[in-house]
């Protein structure tokens, strides 16, 4: 057996028996490895397992030279873990074809872990030693110095090894590196769209894809790798801020593959961090998210910067970020909810229909233009004699501001219907209306809560449709207003006892800042960016503040409870 194939094996047994000490996701992409090697020859699995392809990969880059601190000069030594991604991605192939399975490959590790040294030689090897003629492979970062990282990384490579270069009779340019004989190169592409248009890529490495604000690149480079049948886009990241950006969107499919409710044969994935009871600041954490802790990752230096984020709190977002792998709010230091909580709160199997002509209280938060619209429907149920919180939300926003806007996510939910799209540059409230009473005939609703701003006539009209005119609650967004909500939703968020299926909902829950003011006031707040919307949140908040002032009365702690509606709106509101 080839070496490399036998420590990608070893890796895999190491980290499933728990000599490796591995997060959940590493645990099940090395379990899908397992078992794709127990599927072959089974009539639903049209793959083998090429060894030689596989050891002739990893001999290669093992071949390479490292470009850059204390091991300058000296032959690359590939860990166990780069060996298994290695031979994960060359080995697998069509059993009638011979051609790749994997044509995507997502690699998320912290940073100091080689991801820049291992794409360098990924991209030499496919573009100059696989055999492809007239192989076209690019590097497409945010801009072109950050795409340069990894082509000069490779151009050093090859500069510094004349065996190397000579024997595979490459060039070496300022801008790319070549090889005449095949009509191949490798080079970096800028972050401009329209030049990306037309290619047909064999290799598009994509670095550092988290910091990507739109899709654009990243669509490009995709579309140009679907022209060739052995085709491969390695995407290799660390975690990042922005869960409405294409880096996220591939995340939550590499997780969603790897725990099986995604199937895609021909995506690679796999994200290396630590789960969710772990230490952040103990050693046995950092060591579980960095492979290659103790190698290229300095173990001193990291566990300096350990004790200085336990310390000082508003370090810890940057630092579970790029030591842990670990996704975070958007400008990382403020956010009023932790990202990870609020990722949890995501129950895409949450059933409607239990919540059906049941007790709710909604919150209205409308816009005309540039915001989101939102309405929320809060559902209470009891779970172990805890309070738990279901949220359906219905958000809109205007066709052009969705096209118009830098927000990657937001025409995919249109076209997914998490978001409706109405016509035109602004919202039309007339749809709203009958939308909203579509919403309240789901539900019995005891509270309508309602920011007054642009919500005059709308409310009006809403309360000549119903036969509950009393139930609309006009809450101005004051501190005494929103107090309430925001300290409830702080709890539940962090305590795993809010569950909603609107991914809108989770970007804003996200987003949210907040502003305090005295001892005990705290308002909603827009993060720096204003790109990144608060709406939906704010709408839940508004719908809590009911909820909560109902539980401080100890007499009244559940607002299913049978007194009449009038008591109950004395005491949230007097």
């Amino acid at each position: 057996m080839s070496p490399y194939v036998e420590q990608a094996r070893k890796y895999v047994e190491d980290v499933l028996t728990g000599i490796i000490p591995a997060c959940e996701e590493v645990r099940a992409a090395c379990q899908r490895s397992r078992t794709d090697l127990e599927r072959i020859g089974q009539p639903d699995f049209p793959f083998i397992f090429d060894e030689a392809k596989a050891h002739r990969a990893c001999d290669f880059i093992s071949r390479l030279r490292h470009t850059q601190g204390p091991l300058t000069g000296e032959r690359i030594k590939l860990e166990p873990w780069q060996c298994w991604i290695l031979t994960e991605i060359f080995g697998w192939v069509w059993a009638d074809t011979n051609t790749r399975r994997y044509k995507r490959a997502y690699v998320e590790v912290p940073r100091g872990n080689g991801k820049t040294l291992l794409a360098a030689g990924i991209a030499l090897y496919t573009a100059f030693v696989e055999g492809e003629k007239g192989a076209d492979c690019v590097c497409a970062a945010t801009s072109l110095m950050q795409s340069r990282l990894c082509l000069d990384t490779a151009r050093t490579m090859v500069e510094s090894n004349a065996l190397l270069k000579q024997s595979l009779g490459l060039k070496v340019e300022a801008h790319r590196v070549l090889q005449p004989k095949t009509n191949s190169r490798f080079r970096g592409l800028p972050a401009k769209a329209p030049s990306l248009e037309g290619m047909a890529v064999h290799l598009g490495v994509i670095d550092e894809v988290h910091l990507h604000k739109s899709r654009l690149v990243f669509d490009s480079i995709s579309t140009a790798c679907a022209k060739r049948p052995q085709s491969l886009l390695f995407i290799i990241t660390t975690a990042g801020m922005d869960s409405s950006g294409v880096c996220f969107e591939l995340h939550e499919y590499a997780e969603r593959l790897l725990e099986g409710t995604a199937q895609d044969e021909s995506f690679f994935g796999v994200v290396y961090t630590c789960d969710t009871d772990d230490d952040i600041f103990e050693e046995s954490t950092l060591r579980k998210a960095n492979p290659c802790w103790g190698i290229s990752v300095d173990v001193r230096a990291v566990m300096e910067e350990a004790r200085r984020a336990e310390q000082i709190p508003s370090q810890r977002a940057s630092y579970r970020m790029r030591y842990l792998n670990q996704w975070t709010n958007n400008d990382g230091t403020d956010a009023f909810l932790d990202f990870n909580a609020v990722q949890r709160c995501h129950d895409a199997d949450i059933d409607e229909q239990e919540f059906a002509n049941q007790p709710a209280v909604l919150g209205l938060d409308l816009a005309r233009k540039v915001d989101l619209c939102s309405l929320v429907r809060v559902h209470a149920k009891k779970i172990d004699n805890k309070t738990h919180y279901y949220v359906f939300a219905r958000n809109w926003m205007p066709q052009e501001t969705i096209n118009n806007s830098n927000v990657a996510a937001l025409r995919g939910w249109a076209e997914t219907g998490h978001l409706t799209a109405i016509e035109g540059a602004a919202i039309d409230f007339d749809v709203i209306e009958n939308e909203v009473m579509e919403e309240w005939s789901k539900c019995a609703v005891r509270d309508f809560n309602f920011d007054p701003m642009l919500a005059q006539q709308l409310i009006g009209h809403l309360q000549n449709r119903t036969e509950r005119p009393d139930a609309f609650v006009e809450l101005t967004q004051f501190a005494a207003n929103m107090t309430d909500g925001m300290n409830l939703l702080e709890e539940i968020v962090a305590d795993g006892r809010l569950h909603t299926n609107s991914l809108v909902l989770l970007w804003c829950l996200g987003n949210l800042h907040s502003l305090r003011s005295g001892v005990h006031f705290v308002t909603p707040r827009r993060p720096k960016d204003r790109m990144r919307k608060i709406d939906a949140a704010v709408a839940l908040v508004m719908a809590l503040k009911s909820i909560a002032r109902c539980a401080l009365d100890e007499t009244q702690s559940d607002f299913y409870s049978n007194a009449s509606y009038e008591d109950i709106k004395k005491r949230m509101y007097l």
